[in-house]
Protein backbone atom coordinates (compact mmCIF):
# COMPACT_ATOMS: atom_id res chain seq x y z
CA UNK A 1 0.00 0.00 0.00
CA UNK A 2 1.60 3.65 -1.02
CA UNK A 3 0.15 6.83 -1.08
CA UNK A 4 -1.01 8.54 -3.74
CA UNK A 5 -1.11 12.27 -2.12
CA UNK A 6 0.84 14.19 0.38
CA UNK A 7 -2.33 14.00 2.17
CA UNK A 8 -2.10 10.69 2.73
CA UNK A 9 1.61 10.34 3.43
CA UNK A 10 1.18 13.43 6.28
CA UNK A 11 -1.55 11.32 7.75
CA UNK A 12 0.57 7.89 8.34
CA UNK A 13 2.92 10.30 9.12
CA UNK A 14 0.48 11.79 11.81
CA UNK A 15 -1.15 8.24 12.51
CA UNK A 16 2.61 6.87 13.49
CA UNK A 17 3.21 9.18 16.10
CA UNK A 18 0.21 8.94 17.57
CA UNK A 19 0.43 5.34 17.72
CA UNK A 20 3.49 5.83 19.11
CA UNK A 21 2.32 8.16 21.97
CA UNK A 22 -0.24 5.45 22.79
CA UNK A 23 2.47 2.68 23.04
CA UNK A 24 4.16 5.07 25.16
CA UNK A 25 1.43 5.65 27.63
CA UNK A 26 0.63 2.34 28.08
CA UNK A 27 -2.16 0.93 30.25
CA UNK A 28 -2.37 -0.04 33.72
CA UNK A 29 -1.99 -3.78 34.61
CA UNK A 30 -3.41 -5.17 38.28
CA UNK A 31 -0.30 -7.24 39.06
CA UNK A 32 -1.88 -8.50 41.74
CA UNK A 33 -4.67 -9.79 40.52
CA UNK A 34 -2.48 -11.34 37.52
CA UNK A 35 0.05 -12.90 39.47
CA UNK A 36 -2.88 -14.62 41.68
CA UNK A 37 -4.71 -15.67 38.63
CA UNK A 38 -1.27 -17.37 37.23
CA UNK A 39 -1.07 -19.53 40.13
CA UNK A 40 -5.28 -20.35 40.58
CA UNK A 41 -5.44 -20.99 36.70
CA UNK A 42 -2.03 -23.23 37.03
CA UNK A 43 -3.31 -24.77 40.00
CA UNK A 44 -6.62 -25.61 38.17
CA UNK A 45 -4.85 -27.26 35.12
CA UNK A 46 -2.45 -29.66 37.03
CA UNK A 47 -5.75 -30.56 39.06
CA UNK A 48 -8.00 -31.28 35.87
CA UNK A 49 -4.45 -33.12 33.76
CA UNK A 50 -4.11 -35.30 36.79
CA UNK A 51 -7.96 -36.24 36.92
CA UNK A 52 -7.72 -36.92 33.21
CA UNK A 53 -4.63 -39.18 34.17
CA UNK A 54 -6.11 -40.74 36.65
CA UNK A 55 -9.83 -42.10 34.02
CA UNK A 56 -10.09 -44.98 32.45
CA UNK A 57 -9.99 -43.39 28.74
CA UNK A 58 -6.17 -42.45 30.12
CA UNK A 59 -6.02 -46.15 30.97
CA UNK A 60 -6.49 -46.83 27.15
CA UNK A 61 -4.26 -44.06 25.79
CA UNK A 62 -1.04 -45.35 28.19
CA UNK A 63 -1.56 -48.62 26.81
CA UNK A 64 -1.86 -47.89 23.47
CA UNK A 65 0.98 -45.20 23.48
CA UNK A 66 3.16 -46.47 26.74
CA UNK A 67 5.93 -43.99 27.17
CA UNK A 68 4.91 -41.86 23.89
CA UNK A 69 1.51 -41.01 25.88
CA UNK A 70 1.06 -37.39 25.35
CA UNK A 71 -2.46 -35.58 26.90
CA UNK A 72 -1.55 -32.71 24.08
CA UNK A 73 -1.64 -34.96 21.29
CA UNK A 74 -4.57 -34.68 18.89
CA UNK A 75 -3.21 -37.78 16.74
CA UNK A 76 -3.11 -39.59 19.97
CA UNK A 77 -6.56 -38.23 21.22
CA UNK A 78 -8.18 -39.48 17.75
CA UNK A 79 -6.84 -43.12 17.97
CA UNK A 80 -8.32 -43.43 21.19
CA UNK A 81 -11.45 -41.98 20.61
CA UNK A 82 -12.02 -43.50 17.17
CA UNK A 83 -10.29 -47.19 17.27
CA UNK A 84 -10.26 -47.75 21.13
CA UNK A 85 -13.32 -46.44 22.33
CA UNK A 86 -15.50 -47.23 19.04
CA UNK A 87 -17.03 -43.79 18.56
CA UNK A 88 -17.95 -43.38 14.76
CA UNK A 89 -15.94 -39.98 13.38
CA UNK A 90 -18.18 -37.32 11.54
CA UNK A 91 -15.62 -35.09 10.32
CA UNK A 92 -12.00 -35.50 8.49
CA UNK A 93 -9.32 -33.15 7.62
CA UNK A 94 -9.69 -30.77 4.45
CA UNK A 95 -6.15 -32.76 2.43
CA UNK A 96 -7.62 -36.04 4.01
CA UNK A 97 -11.14 -36.46 3.38
CA UNK A 98 -10.86 -37.66 0.10
CA UNK A 99 -9.04 -40.53 0.72
CA UNK A 100 -9.40 -43.97 1.43
CA UNK A 101 -10.64 -44.99 5.01
CA UNK A 102 -6.95 -46.04 6.51
CA UNK A 103 -5.76 -42.40 5.31
CA UNK A 104 -8.03 -40.17 6.75
CA UNK A 105 -7.08 -38.33 9.36
CA UNK A 106 -10.36 -37.27 11.76
CA UNK A 107 -10.63 -33.84 13.02
CA UNK A 108 -10.68 -33.56 16.68
CA UNK A 109 -11.49 -29.88 17.17
CA UNK A 110 -13.93 -29.24 20.20
CA UNK A 111 -16.58 -28.33 17.82
CA UNK A 112 -15.84 -31.86 15.87
CA UNK A 113 -16.34 -33.80 18.67
CA UNK A 114 -18.97 -31.85 19.93
CA UNK A 115 -21.46 -34.86 19.39
CA UNK A 116 -19.50 -37.07 21.65
CA UNK A 117 -21.25 -36.67 24.98
CA UNK A 118 -18.56 -38.11 27.20
CA UNK A 119 -17.05 -36.50 30.44
CA UNK A 120 -13.70 -36.74 29.45
CA UNK A 121 -13.92 -35.19 26.26
CA UNK A 122 -15.31 -31.64 28.32
CA UNK A 123 -12.56 -32.37 30.63
CA UNK A 124 -9.89 -32.58 28.06
CA UNK A 125 -11.16 -29.19 26.80
CA UNK A 126 -11.51 -27.39 29.99
CA UNK A 127 -7.53 -28.24 30.02
CA UNK A 128 -7.00 -27.04 26.50
CA UNK A 129 -8.65 -23.85 27.23
CA UNK A 130 -7.31 -22.81 30.56
CA UNK A 131 -3.81 -23.94 28.90
CA UNK A 132 -4.30 -21.07 26.13
CA UNK A 133 -5.32 -18.96 28.39
CA UNK A 134 -2.69 -19.30 30.75
CA UNK A 135 -0.03 -19.52 27.97
CA UNK A 136 -1.04 -17.41 25.43
CA UNK A 137 -2.75 -14.43 27.54
CA UNK A 138 -2.19 -14.38 30.99
CA UNK A 139 2.00 -14.71 31.21
CA UNK A 140 2.26 -13.18 27.39
CA UNK A 141 1.12 -10.11 29.32
CA UNK A 142 2.89 -10.79 32.00
CA UNK A 143 6.29 -11.22 30.45
CA UNK A 144 5.54 -7.45 29.14
CA UNK A 145 4.64 -5.84 32.18
CA UNK A 146 7.23 -3.11 33.42
CA UNK A 147 8.30 -2.52 37.05
CA UNK A 148 5.90 0.36 37.44
CA UNK A 149 2.85 -2.02 36.81
CA UNK A 150 2.06 -0.62 32.88
CA UNK A 151 1.48 -2.82 29.81
CA UNK A 152 3.09 -1.39 26.17
CA UNK A 153 1.81 -2.90 23.51
CA UNK A 154 3.01 -2.19 20.02
CA UNK A 155 0.59 -0.52 17.48
CA UNK A 156 1.48 -0.82 13.69
CA UNK A 157 0.49 0.78 10.65
CA UNK A 158 -0.88 -1.52 7.85
CA UNK A 159 1.38 -1.38 5.50
CA UNK A 160 0.88 -4.44 2.87
CA UNK A 161 1.81 -8.02 2.00
CA UNK A 162 5.27 -8.14 0.40
CA UNK A 163 8.14 -8.04 3.51
CA UNK A 164 9.35 -4.87 2.50
CA UNK A 165 5.70 -3.41 2.99
CA UNK A 166 4.70 -5.39 6.46
CA UNK A 167 3.65 -3.68 9.31
CA UNK A 168 -0.26 -4.09 10.08
CA UNK A 169 -2.56 -6.57 9.23
CA UNK A 170 -2.62 -7.26 5.77
CA UNK A 171 -6.31 -6.49 5.46
CA UNK A 172 -4.88 -2.55 5.81
CA UNK A 173 -5.95 -2.51 9.09
CA UNK A 174 -3.57 -1.59 12.05
CA UNK A 175 -2.40 -4.58 14.36
CA UNK A 176 -0.68 -5.28 17.66
CA UNK A 177 2.12 -7.19 19.17
CA UNK A 178 4.39 -7.36 22.54
CA UNK A 179 1.72 -8.57 23.48
CA UNK A 180 -1.37 -8.32 20.84
CA UNK A 181 -3.70 -6.16 22.59
CA UNK A 182 -6.11 -6.60 20.20
CA UNK A 183 -6.65 -10.25 20.46
CA UNK A 184 -8.30 -9.98 24.49
CA UNK A 185 -11.05 -12.56 24.68
CA UNK A 186 -14.50 -11.02 25.15
CA UNK A 187 -16.88 -13.79 23.50
CA UNK A 188 -15.34 -16.84 25.29
CA UNK A 189 -16.94 -15.80 28.71
CA UNK A 190 -14.00 -18.33 30.75
CA UNK A 191 -11.41 -16.44 28.83
CA UNK A 192 -12.58 -13.08 28.78
CA UNK A 193 -13.67 -13.66 32.99
CA UNK A 194 -10.00 -14.38 33.35
CA UNK A 195 -7.74 -11.96 31.57
CA UNK A 196 -9.65 -8.53 31.34
CA UNK A 197 -10.02 -7.88 35.06
CA UNK A 198 -6.18 -7.67 34.53
CA UNK A 199 -6.81 -4.26 32.56
CA UNK A 200 -7.36 -1.63 35.00
CA UNK A 201 -7.40 2.54 35.44
CA UNK A 202 -5.00 4.48 36.90
CA UNK A 203 -5.43 5.87 40.63
CA UNK A 204 -8.13 8.13 40.66
CA UNK A 205 -9.19 7.55 36.99
CA UNK A 206 -11.74 5.26 34.76
CA UNK A 207 -10.71 3.57 31.62
CA UNK A 208 -13.34 4.74 28.78
CA UNK A 209 -13.77 2.92 25.60
CA UNK A 210 -15.65 4.29 22.65
CA UNK A 211 -16.83 1.72 20.28
CA UNK A 212 -17.64 2.81 16.37
CA UNK A 213 -20.64 1.11 15.68
CA UNK A 214 -21.10 -0.69 12.96
CA UNK A 215 -17.93 1.07 10.58
CA UNK A 216 -17.16 -1.92 8.27
CA UNK A 217 -21.16 -1.15 7.11
CA UNK A 218 -20.92 1.90 7.09
CA UNK A 219 -17.64 2.42 4.85
CA UNK A 220 -18.75 -0.56 2.89
CA UNK A 221 -21.95 2.31 2.10
CA UNK A 222 -20.08 4.70 0.83
CA UNK A 223 -18.12 2.50 -1.86
CA UNK A 224 -21.06 0.41 -2.88
CA UNK A 225 -23.97 3.30 -2.28
CA UNK A 226 -26.96 0.56 -2.39
CA UNK A 227 -29.65 2.59 -1.51
CA UNK A 228 -31.44 -0.53 0.35
CA UNK A 229 -28.04 -0.83 2.54
CA UNK A 230 -27.88 3.06 3.49
CA UNK A 231 -31.64 2.98 3.93
CA UNK A 232 -31.21 0.65 7.13
CA UNK A 233 -27.80 2.70 8.51
CA UNK A 234 -30.16 5.34 8.28
CA UNK A 235 -33.66 4.31 9.41
CA UNK A 236 -33.48 2.95 12.93
CA UNK A 237 -37.14 1.62 12.72
CA UNK A 238 -35.22 -0.83 10.43
CA UNK A 239 -32.66 -3.96 11.06
CA UNK A 240 -30.81 -5.95 8.54
CA UNK A 241 -29.97 -8.97 10.99
CA UNK A 242 -33.74 -8.93 12.03
CA UNK A 243 -34.86 -9.63 8.41
CA UNK A 244 -32.29 -11.86 7.22
CA UNK A 245 -33.09 -13.89 10.17
CA UNK A 246 -36.69 -14.15 9.15
CA UNK A 247 -35.31 -15.13 5.95
CA UNK A 248 -33.04 -17.69 7.24
CA UNK A 249 -35.47 -19.29 10.05
CA UNK A 250 -39.08 -18.24 8.08
CA UNK A 251 -39.91 -16.09 11.24
CA UNK A 252 -42.43 -13.25 11.20
CA UNK A 253 -39.96 -10.21 12.73
CA UNK A 254 -42.02 -10.53 16.15
CA UNK A 255 -40.71 -14.44 16.46
CA UNK A 256 -37.20 -13.35 16.09
CA UNK A 257 -34.84 -13.66 19.46
CA UNK A 258 -32.25 -11.03 19.88
CA UNK A 259 -29.90 -13.26 21.57
CA UNK A 260 -30.06 -16.57 19.19
CA UNK A 261 -31.93 -16.39 15.82
CA UNK A 262 -31.04 -12.76 15.35
CA UNK A 263 -27.32 -13.10 16.63
CA UNK A 264 -26.81 -16.09 14.34
CA UNK A 265 -28.30 -13.69 11.53
CA UNK A 266 -25.73 -11.40 12.33
CA UNK A 267 -22.77 -13.20 13.48
CA UNK A 268 -22.87 -16.12 10.79
CA UNK A 269 -24.92 -14.97 7.93
CA UNK A 270 -24.89 -11.41 7.40
CA UNK A 271 -21.14 -10.41 8.49
CA UNK A 272 -19.51 -13.79 6.64
CA UNK A 273 -21.37 -13.40 3.62
CA UNK A 274 -20.27 -9.23 3.17
CA UNK A 275 -16.63 -10.45 3.81
CA UNK A 276 -17.60 -13.52 1.01
CA UNK A 277 -18.15 -15.68 3.09
CA UNK A 278 -20.96 -18.36 0.54
CA UNK A 279 -24.00 -20.54 2.16
CA UNK A 280 -21.92 -24.12 2.22
CA UNK A 281 -19.54 -22.40 4.76
CA UNK A 282 -22.04 -20.76 6.54
CA UNK A 283 -25.08 -23.34 6.57
CA UNK A 284 -23.06 -26.61 8.89
CA UNK A 285 -22.44 -23.74 12.12
CA UNK A 286 -26.05 -22.26 12.19
CA UNK A 287 -27.68 -25.87 12.11
CA UNK A 288 -25.55 -27.15 14.62
CA UNK A 289 -26.05 -23.70 16.87
CA UNK A 290 -29.83 -24.12 16.57
CA UNK A 291 -29.37 -27.23 19.16
CA UNK A 292 -26.58 -26.24 21.29
CA UNK A 293 -27.84 -22.36 21.87
CA UNK A 294 -31.20 -23.81 21.73
CA UNK A 295 -33.01 -21.01 18.98
CA UNK A 296 -36.81 -20.76 19.50
CA UNK A 297 -39.97 -19.19 17.78
CA UNK A 298 -39.92 -16.17 19.69
CA UNK A 299 -41.50 -16.61 23.19
CA UNK A 300 -43.08 -19.87 22.37
CA UNK A 301 -41.79 -23.09 23.64
CA UNK A 302 -41.22 -24.61 20.09
CA UNK A 303 -37.56 -25.39 18.69
CA UNK A 304 -36.20 -23.98 15.81
CA UNK A 305 -35.65 -26.91 14.49
CA UNK A 306 -39.32 -27.90 15.28
CA UNK A 307 -40.51 -24.78 12.95
CA UNK A 308 -37.93 -25.74 10.46
CA UNK A 309 -39.36 -29.43 10.48
CA UNK A 310 -43.02 -28.29 9.53
CA UNK A 311 -42.08 -26.30 7.00
CA UNK A 312 -40.32 -29.26 5.26
CA UNK A 313 -36.50 -28.59 6.35
CA UNK A 314 -35.87 -32.11 7.73
CA UNK A 315 -31.71 -32.17 7.74
CA UNK A 316 -28.79 -30.23 7.32
CA UNK A 317 -27.75 -31.79 3.46
CA UNK A 318 -25.14 -31.73 1.21
CA UNK A 319 -22.79 -28.59 1.77
CA UNK A 320 -19.95 -29.72 -0.48
CA UNK A 321 -20.96 -28.22 -4.19
CA UNK A 322 -18.57 -30.16 -6.15
CA UNK A 323 -21.20 -33.12 -5.16
CA UNK A 324 -24.00 -31.14 -6.67
CA UNK A 325 -26.67 -29.00 -5.40
CA UNK A 326 -28.13 -29.81 -1.80
CA UNK A 327 -31.56 -31.87 -2.27
CA UNK A 328 -35.16 -30.37 -1.31
CA UNK A 329 -36.35 -30.21 1.79
CA UNK A 330 -32.20 -29.31 3.43
CA UNK A 331 -31.74 -26.69 5.58
CA UNK A 332 -28.51 -26.29 3.40
CA UNK A 333 -30.61 -25.90 -0.16
CA UNK A 334 -32.59 -23.58 1.74
CA UNK A 335 -29.69 -21.18 2.65
CA UNK A 336 -28.55 -21.60 -0.52
CA UNK A 337 -31.45 -19.68 -1.75
CA UNK A 338 -31.64 -16.97 1.08
CA UNK A 339 -28.26 -15.84 -0.51
CA UNK A 340 -29.48 -15.48 -4.11
CA UNK A 341 -32.38 -13.47 -2.11
CA UNK A 342 -30.05 -11.23 -0.14
CA UNK A 343 -27.40 -10.35 -3.18
CA UNK A 344 -29.83 -10.42 -6.01
CA UNK A 345 -32.83 -8.61 -4.32
CA UNK A 346 -31.76 -7.33 -1.29
CA UNK A 347 -28.82 -5.80 -1.83
CA UNK A 348 -28.76 -5.64 -5.99
CA UNK A 349 -26.40 -2.17 -6.22
CA UNK A 350 -24.02 -4.00 -3.61
CA UNK A 351 -24.02 -6.86 -6.19
CA UNK A 352 -22.53 -5.15 -9.09
CA UNK A 353 -20.26 -2.85 -7.07
CA UNK A 354 -18.27 -5.72 -5.95
CA UNK A 355 -18.19 -7.21 -9.75
CA UNK A 356 -17.38 -3.97 -11.15
CA UNK A 357 -15.11 -2.90 -8.49
CA UNK A 358 -12.73 -6.54 -9.01
CA UNK A 359 -13.14 -6.27 -13.09
CA UNK A 360 -11.38 -2.78 -12.38
CA UNK A 361 -8.36 -4.29 -10.34
CA UNK A 362 -7.98 -7.50 -12.99
CA UNK A 363 -7.83 -4.32 -15.64
CA UNK A 364 -5.63 -2.58 -13.96
CA UNK A 365 -3.45 -4.67 -11.10
CA UNK A 366 -4.19 -2.47 -8.39
CA UNK A 367 -7.00 -0.38 -6.30
CA UNK A 368 -7.30 2.28 -4.36
CA UNK A 369 -8.90 3.36 -0.89
CA UNK A 370 -11.03 6.26 -0.46
CA UNK A 371 -8.18 7.64 2.04
CA UNK A 372 -5.53 8.53 -0.68
CA UNK A 373 -3.63 5.03 -0.63
CA UNK A 374 -3.11 2.56 -3.86
CA UNK A 375 -2.93 -1.36 -2.81
CA UNK A 376 -1.12 -3.05 -6.13
CA UNK A 377 -0.42 -6.67 -6.45
CA UNK A 378 -2.27 -10.31 -6.31
CA UNK A 379 -4.98 -10.22 -4.60
CA UNK A 380 -8.19 -12.75 -4.08
CA UNK A 381 -11.54 -11.48 -5.64
CA UNK A 382 -12.36 -11.60 -1.68
CA UNK A 383 -9.18 -9.52 -0.77
CA UNK A 384 -10.30 -6.85 -3.56
CA UNK A 385 -14.02 -6.72 -2.28
CA UNK A 386 -12.68 -6.08 1.55
CA UNK A 387 -9.31 -4.54 1.94
CA UNK A 388 -10.78 -1.08 1.03
CA UNK A 389 -13.47 -1.19 3.54
CA UNK A 390 -11.46 -2.78 5.95
CA UNK A 391 -8.84 -0.25 5.82
CA UNK A 392 -10.57 2.87 5.20
CA UNK A 393 -12.46 2.07 8.36
CA UNK A 394 -9.04 1.57 10.36
CA UNK A 395 -7.89 5.06 8.86
CA UNK A 396 -11.68 6.82 10.47
CA UNK A 397 -10.22 5.51 13.75
CA UNK A 398 -6.68 6.62 13.03
CA UNK A 399 -8.03 10.00 12.00
CA UNK A 400 -9.88 10.40 14.93
CA UNK A 401 -7.30 9.48 17.46
CA UNK A 402 -4.82 11.88 15.48
CA UNK A 403 -7.44 14.57 16.38
CA UNK A 404 -8.50 13.54 19.71
CA UNK A 405 -4.62 13.53 20.79
CA UNK A 406 -4.34 17.14 18.93
CA UNK A 407 -7.36 18.26 21.01
CA UNK A 408 -5.86 16.73 24.47
CA UNK A 409 -2.65 18.75 24.12
CA UNK A 410 -4.38 21.65 23.08
CA UNK A 411 -6.67 21.64 26.24
CA UNK A 412 -3.87 20.44 28.52
CA UNK A 413 -5.88 17.59 29.55
CA UNK A 414 -4.18 14.97 31.55
CA UNK A 415 -6.43 12.01 29.96
CA UNK A 416 -4.40 9.72 28.43
CA UNK A 417 -4.34 7.39 25.07
CA UNK A 418 -3.84 3.91 26.18
CA UNK A 419 -4.92 1.72 23.62
CA UNK A 420 -6.92 1.01 20.31
CA UNK A 421 -8.81 -2.36 18.94
CA UNK A 422 -9.74 -1.28 15.02
CA UNK A 423 -12.25 0.02 15.65
CA UNK A 424 -12.38 1.33 19.35
CA UNK A 425 -10.31 2.98 21.39
CA UNK A 426 -9.47 3.53 25.13
CA UNK A 427 -9.06 6.59 27.34
CA UNK A 428 -7.31 6.63 30.54
CA UNK A 429 -9.38 9.45 31.81
CA UNK A 430 -9.23 11.32 35.31
CA UNK A 431 -12.42 11.28 37.01
CA UNK A 432 -12.82 15.26 36.57
CA UNK A 433 -12.09 15.38 32.90
CA UNK A 434 -14.37 12.24 32.14
CA UNK A 435 -17.57 14.58 30.51
CA UNK A 436 -14.80 16.43 28.69
CA UNK A 437 -13.36 13.77 27.59
CA UNK A 438 -16.42 11.93 26.22
CA UNK A 439 -18.00 15.06 24.46
CA UNK A 440 -14.56 15.80 22.72
CA UNK A 441 -14.53 12.00 21.34
CA UNK A 442 -18.06 12.35 19.96
CA UNK A 443 -17.20 15.24 18.60
CA UNK A 444 -14.29 14.41 16.66
CA UNK A 445 -15.81 10.93 15.64
CA UNK A 446 -19.15 11.37 14.83
CA UNK A 447 -19.30 15.51 13.48
CA UNK A 448 -15.83 16.14 12.19
CA UNK A 449 -14.43 13.18 10.40
CA UNK A 450 -17.79 12.89 8.01
CA UNK A 451 -17.09 16.97 7.43
CA UNK A 452 -13.16 15.96 6.91
CA UNK A 453 -13.78 13.08 4.20
CA UNK A 454 -16.34 14.13 2.12
CA UNK A 455 -16.97 10.67 0.70
CA UNK A 456 -18.86 9.78 3.94
CA UNK A 457 -22.11 9.40 3.13
CA UNK A 458 -23.81 7.74 6.11
CA UNK A 459 -23.59 8.87 9.74
CA UNK A 460 -20.84 7.95 11.86
CA UNK A 461 -22.32 6.51 15.06
CA UNK A 462 -20.32 5.53 18.51
CA UNK A 463 -20.93 3.92 21.50
CA UNK A 464 -19.05 4.51 25.06
CA UNK A 465 -18.56 1.98 28.21
CA UNK A 466 -16.91 3.15 31.10
CA UNK A 467 -15.16 1.25 33.63
CA UNK A 468 -16.55 1.42 37.29
CA UNK A 469 -13.82 3.43 40.17
CA UNK A 470 -11.65 0.78 41.55
CA UNK A 471 -12.73 -1.66 38.66
CA UNK A 472 -11.65 -3.59 35.60
CA UNK A 473 -12.03 -3.80 32.04
CA UNK A 474 -14.20 -6.59 32.53
CA UNK A 475 -16.47 -4.59 34.43
CA UNK A 476 -17.20 -1.92 31.81
CA UNK A 477 -21.03 -0.48 31.57
CA UNK A 478 -22.35 0.91 28.62
CA UNK A 479 -22.86 5.04 28.95
CA UNK A 480 -25.26 7.22 27.55
CA UNK A 481 -26.32 10.80 27.38
CA UNK A 482 -29.54 11.61 29.82
CA UNK A 483 -32.11 14.33 29.05
CA UNK A 484 -29.44 16.97 30.71
CA UNK A 485 -26.71 16.26 28.04
CA UNK A 486 -24.77 14.49 31.34
CA UNK A 487 -23.46 10.93 30.67
CA UNK A 488 -24.05 8.43 32.72
CA UNK A 489 -24.72 4.56 32.82
CA UNK A 490 -27.16 3.34 30.67
CA UNK A 491 -29.92 2.33 33.22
Amino acid sequence: MRPTTRQAYKFFHEGTKVLSRIEGNGVQIDVGYLDRTIKRVSDEIDRKTEALRESKVYAKWKKRFGRKANLDSTPQLSDVLFKDMGFEPTEFTEKTKDLDEHQRRHKTDEYSLRNIDHPFIKDFFSVRKLKKVLGTYLKGVRREVTPTGLLHPSYNLAGGQTDDQKGGAASYRGSSSNPNFQNIPIRNKVMGGLIRPCFVARKGRRLVERDFSGIEVRVSACYNKDPNLIRYINDKSTDMHRDEACELFILKPDQVVKGTTRDASKNMWVFPQFYGSVWFQCAPPIWEAMDRRDFRVGESGITIREHLRRHGITELGECDPEKGEPGKGTFARHLMQAEKKLWNDRFPVYTKWKKDFYNRYLERGYFDLYTGFRCAGLFRRNQVINFPVQGAAFHCLLWTLIEIQKEIDRRRMRTLLVGEIHDSFFGDCPEDEVQEYLDLTGEIAEERLPKAWDWINVPIETEVDVVPAGKSWYDKEQWVRNAKGVWEAKA
